[in-house]
């Protein structure tokens, strides 16, 4: 009689254990994909950019600037540094390819 119980049990140990390592590896790739998308959402954070040198640069109206056509002579702009914010005044205007370094 103990030989009956012993091929089911053996089973459903058999299917427990495959159902453990089926959830420990989907937590492991879940896991690995978190801390790879988390890297991506930091090397991109606006903040992190700044923190390698970079600043931001904003016109009177707080639009960015992308281009020389974003500013006029004698505006006031804004640039946005990683610990702080620094005013100037565009005092010459000069266009270039934007290939230029």
């Amino acid at each position: 009689p103990l030989n009956i119980l012993e091929i089911p049990t053996l089973r459903l140990e058999n299917l427990a254990e495959k159902l453990v390592n089926g959830v420990v590896g989907s937590l492991k790739e879940k896991k690995e994909r978190f801390i790879n998308l988390n890297s991506k959402l930091v090397a991109l954070n606006p903040m992190s950019v700044l923190s390698r040198g970079y600043g931001a640069i904003f016109n009177q109206s707080s639009m960015v600037v992308k281009s020389v056509h974003d500013v006029t002579l004698d505006e006031e702009i804004s640039v946005k540094i990683s610990d702080g914010t620094l005013s100037a005044v565009i005092s010459k205007i000069e266009e270039g390819s934007k290939t230029d370094g």
